[in-house]
């Protein structure tokens, strides 16, 4: 599959600068830390948690297959995101990794790489709203009984 557009260079600039930033906080004041990554930030959270050594938790929207190494299930990955269409990684491959590894997954049906249906905003409201309870309901899940597992792949569609 291919990749989104973007330089090599242009994410070792983001890389490079985002890991300057992130070493000067001090994360011993925070009791939870939590990285998004959407697209190819999925890549460059994972590798800033990695290289830091942080005790972060990821949430993943629309990884790309770069990302993939970096989905284990010691990891801390909260939620993988992505949609049914998405051209940059098919949904079964990662719905595949994602079982494998124990890792919470939800797939947007018809959504694309941007997590949008062209021309439909209400469709793509809605499909905001889906993700947003998905990963609400997998936090309440992780809260209650400390790791999620068990059934942690869904597809839902809200209307």
């Amino acid at each position: 599959m291919a990749q989104p557009p973007d330089s090599e260079e242009d994410f070792d600039r983001a890389y490079s600068h985002a890991k300057e930033l992130l070493e000067g906080i001090c994360f011993q004041e925070y009791r939870n830390i939590v990285f998004v990554g959407k697209s190819r930030g999925t890549v460059l959270a994972c590798k800033l948690k990695e290289s830091l050594k942080l005790p972060a938790s990821l949430i993943l929207l629309t990884p790309i297959e770069a990302t993939l190494p970096y989905m284990t299930r010691d990891n801390d990955i909260l939620l993988a995101v992505c949609g049914s269409k998405d051209r940059y990684l098919s949904c079964e491959l990662l719905r595949e990794v994602c079982l494998r590894e124990n890792i919470s997954c939800y797939i947007e049906e018809g959504a694309g790489h941007c997590m949008e249906v062209r021309a439909d905003l209400d469709r793509d409201l809605e499909i905001i709203r889906n993700v947003m309870l998905a990963f609400y309901t997998f936090w309440q899940k992780r809260s209650n009984k400390g790791k999620y597992t068990g059934d942690n792949i869904i597809s839902m569609r809200f209307s």
